[in-house]
């Protein structure tokens, strides 16, 4: 590796005899560290073979698709009225033929086994703990605002467009000390998809237009979380926490607490939004993880171009080493949980906002919008 690359690599991890993936650790300049997972257990020949012989089938199809509709209007008589037994037997064999072009379309993508999608995650060492005491909710609310558009790419809520046209899924959770994102999608699309993945922490937009729809889904995602039983038991975690200590925040965030109880303006928030990203989602805190069907070159020349760009915080280092001295100094003094009590009536006082079907965590960031339309979200 040349000496002029803006990356080291780190010791390769220990893996299982009968793993047949690739594995490499990097750390790019500005400190970002990255796992890459190369799966070449299928020939790269064939899996660009496969994908050029999908998307020719699903060309064919939407052909086939306006050839259809052509069909059914020419077949339409001028009165609408009648139809000859000619036309119906022509119309049976059409339905047949099509039948069969269906089936061999289908057995063609079926075949193509060796295709599997390609996935990305990061991990940012920021969590809830770090809201600040008038804004509590802050690391969750980023967390969402960061999909809001980019410099590069600045249409709102682009990333999740893409991901779902090519067959995709992404997501995010924000915990006391991590904030993670991750996402998968087809193999073919992936180097663009984490490209505008990466901007999220390059060059997130985070516009002050944007911030109350976001509050509203920050508060909905509140309001879902109020009846679970988890919750209600960490709540009390909450409720006993000594004065001081991170744990007894209110960490979820809902449109109230997000204002300051409408006491700082939205131009305010916006504001304190941009410096926490600054200060927090510094490179030297993030950890990668990229898996693809592609050379592990590949997947570190792509991993440098677009995570290179992503700023390193001086900050960051001062801010973890300022949380380590106060939770030593809680815990010289007057340990974790206190002896008085406190109400425990208040919804604000909520756990980490997480991710998990069965543990009352967030649900995904998809499906709150289909469950807000089934009237399933308290408003």
């Amino acid at each position: 590796m040349p000496a002029s690359d803006p990356l080291t690599r780190l010791p390769t991890p220990h893996k299982s005899e009968t793993d047949k993936k690739e594995y490499r650790v990097v750390k790019l300049d500005n400190g970002l560290t990255a796992m890459l997972i190369s799966d070449l257990s299928y020939p790269l020949e064939k899996l660009d073979q496969e994908e050029e012989a999908v998307a020719a089938a699903a060309a064919d199809g939407n052909e086939d698709m306006e050839e259809d509709d052509g069909d059914d209007d020419s077949d339409m008589s001028e009165d609408g009225d009648e139809s000859s037994g000619s036309d119906m037997e022509d119309d049976d064999g059409g339905e047949e033929e099509e039948d069969e072009s269906s089936l061999k379309k289908k057995k063609l993508v079926s075949t193509s086994s060796g295709l599997k999608k390609s996935a990305a995650g990061l991990c940012v060492g920021v969590g809830s703990f770090s809201d600040p005491e008038d804004l509590p909710g802050l690391a969750h609310f980023l967390e969402h605002m960061v999909f809001m558009g980019s410099d590069k790419y600045p249409d709102e809520n682009s990333f999740d467009d893409f991901i779902q046209l090519h067959g995709g899924s992404d997501n995010a959770s924000t915990d006391c000390e991590t904030t993670v994102f991750y996402f998968d999608a087809q193999r073919k699309f992936f180097r663009e998809a984490l490209d505008r993945f990466a901007q999220f922490f390059v060059s997130p937009l985070m516009k002050r237009q944007t911030m109350q729809r976001e509050r509203e889904a920050v508060d909905s995602e509140f309001e879902m979380a109020l009846p679970s039983d988890y919750n209600r038991r960490q709540q009390i975690f909450g409720a006993l926490a000594s004065d001081g200590h991170p744990m007894a925040k209110f960490m979820w965030g809902n449109t109230a607490s997000l204002t300051d109880d409408g006491k700082m303006s939205d131009e305010a928030v916006n504001k304190r939004l941009h410096e926490f990203k600054d200060r927090h989602y510094s490179a030297g805190s993030m950890t990668l993880t990229v898996q693809s069907q592609e050379e592990l070159d590949t997947l570190e020349q792509w991993v440098k171009e677009s995570f290179s760009k992503v700023s390193e915080s001086n900050d960051f280092f001062l801010a973890s080493m300022t949380l380590v001295i106060a939770g030593a100094k809680q815990r010289q003094s007057s340990g974790v949980l206190r002896p008085h009590d406190r109400s425990l009536q208040d919804g604000r006082l909520l756990p980490p906002v997480q991710a998990g079907p069965d543990s009352g965590h967030l649900p995904d960031r998809h499906e709150l919008g289909d469950a807000a339309d089934a009237g399933q979200v308290p408003q």
